[in-house]
């Protein structure tokens, strides 16, 4: 904006003055620019303010009986609320002695554009567990700009202007330090204040968070995700109560259901990428139907039960066909999925005799190449081994019949694999299928036999089969192609 000081006094030869901008702290406020040289100067800084003032040329009168000077003034990039021009005139009569001069002092005060009122819409974690670490705050709303601050419990927090309609603040640890609710509102310049947003800090713990087990931080992150995978595969077993129940956070809308399993993986994956807010812990505090490690003669998780008895569900497929083998000591099944287009990730169990067969290892296909993988090899002496895949977050198996992976098991001793036999079951895996949103989805499982016409020899060249450790994840597989 341009400023002009004009000093009005009869019978003077010179005439000068001096300006600042000062905020009501009394910090510098604004720029001041010179846009006419001739007349008008930056003066050296003093006591860290900045002044403009006459030229020697620009003392001489700019009209009869007056002397006037234009600059211009920049204001502030941010809210720095009323500021206070200062200005000094001296109408002088030449005689280079303060004696019968006039000296003149008056201010002129700017308020910035009033804003409006800002308002809250959304905050982002709303809730977290208490004494729990320091995060960062999403606020959502409207009319947000310069100067804008975020208060929690009527106290200024960290501030940062993202947009008209986001702001994020940095809050400390000690302000969940004790349950409770929390005042969160938004002030703009002017102490203008928002509508008040609640945020929960709950001593109930948080769904999904579960690393490091025993010590849980109130916030879900990737490790709580890895964690939720390894009890999905049964390398690990929740203890019942707080774990489990944390744990166990699929269905959403139920908070668990009595079963972990791969929805409850892919549920945690959402909390943990902030694809869906963190929600206080709550629903069943252990296995319904029996244990998680069930025998396999039960019947599978009765969460799945009831989908499968579904009128008119779509239903998705999975099948263990006998592949091509090497050599009459081994034998290989395919892993298919039939399914419409939806399949997000599936985990399962595969049931053998140990005193005719082996579990030599498992790869996955071209398809499942990007996937989490975790083979769980660790009852696979007893018979039994379990699987988890997840394709990365968003992404679905397009429709159709899939090959998912390939499943290795070498002969005992002198057995033969003519009429080997594997079977689906639910320990140490249980059998689902999860689409992105952690719905568990209507699916059936088929397994088959190997018939003595797949038995043949094949190269060795370039099939080297992976031996599996017990319990391992198996996250980075080969690519390998199948045969179909």
């Amino acid at each position: 904006m341009d400023i002009t000081i004009t000093l009005i006094q009869s019978n003077r030869a010179r005439y000068g003055f001096e300006v600042t901008a000062l905020t009501d702290s009394g910090a510098q406020a604004g720029t001041l620019i010179v846009t006419d040289s001739a007349r008008t100067q930056i003066a050296p800084p003093s006591g860290g303010r900045t002044y403009i003032e006459h030229t020697s040329s620009g003392t001489a009168p700019s009209a009869t009986n007056q002397g006037s000077w234009t600059f211009r003034w920049r204001a502030p990039a941010t809210g720095a609320g009323r500021v206070t021009f200062y200005a000094a005139g001296n109408a002088a009569n030449g005689n280079f002695s303060p004696d019968g001069d006039f000296i003149y002092t008056t201010t002129a005060v700017t308020q910035p554009a009033a804003q409006p009122a800002p308002t809250i819409t959304n905050l982002n974690p709303n809730l977290a567990a208490v004494g729990g670490p320091a995060f960062t705050l999403i606020v959502t709303g409207t009319n947000f700009g310069a100067g804008s601050i975020v208060r929690w419990n009527n106290a200024d927090r960290t501030t940062t202007v993202d947009s008209a309609t986001q702001l994020t603040a940095s809050i400390p640890g000690t302000d969940i330090a004790v349950a409770g609710t929390a005042n969160v509102t938004v002030v703009n310049p002017g102490n203008i204040s928002s509508n008040a947003s609640f945020f929960t800090i709950d001593n109930s713990g948080l769904e999904a968070d579960v690393a490091p087990r025993g010590n849980v931080n109130g916030a879900v992150s990737i490790s709580d995700w890895v964690q939720v995978g390894r009890f999905a595969a049964g390398l690990d077993v929740p203890n019942q109560g707080s774990e489990f129940q944390r744990a166990d956070c699929a269905p959403i809308a139920t908070l668990g259901n009595g079963v972990i399993g791969i929805s409850d993986w892919v549920q945690a994956g959402r909390y943990a990428t902030g694809l869906d807010p963190v929600s206080p812990a709550g629903g069943p505090t252990g296995p319904i139907s029996g244990s998680i490690v069930a025998p396999d003669t039960e019947a599978r998780a009765s969460s799945l039960e009831v989908l499968l008895e579904a009128e008119n569900s779509q239903k998705r497929v999975v099948r263990a066909t006998p592949g091509a083998n090497r050599s009459d000591r081994f034998v290989s099944f395919i892993i298919q999925l039939d399914a419409p287009g939806d399949a997000h990730a599936l985990g399962f169990s595969l049931n053998f005799d140990p005193n005719r067969l082996r579990f030599a290892g498992a790869t996955s296909s071209r398809e499942m190449s990007r996937a989490a993988f975790i083979v769980n090899a660790d009852q696979s002496e007893e018979g039994r081994i379990g699987v988890v895949m997840m394709l990365p977050p968003g992404q679905r198996l397009p429709s159709g019949v899939r090959s998912l992976m390939v499943i290795h098991f070498s002969a005992v001793a002198d057995s033969l694999l003519s009429d080997a036999q594997i079977g689906f079951g639910d320990d140490p895996v249980v059998r689902e299928i999860a689409d992105t949103e952690a719905n568990i989805l209507p699916s059936s499982f088929e397994e088959s036999v190997a018939k003595p016409e797949l038995i043949h020899k094949m190269r060795e060249r370039g099939n080297k089969i992976r031996q599996e450790n017990g319990g391992q994840e198996n996250g980075r597989q080969e690519n390998r192609r199948l045969d179909r």
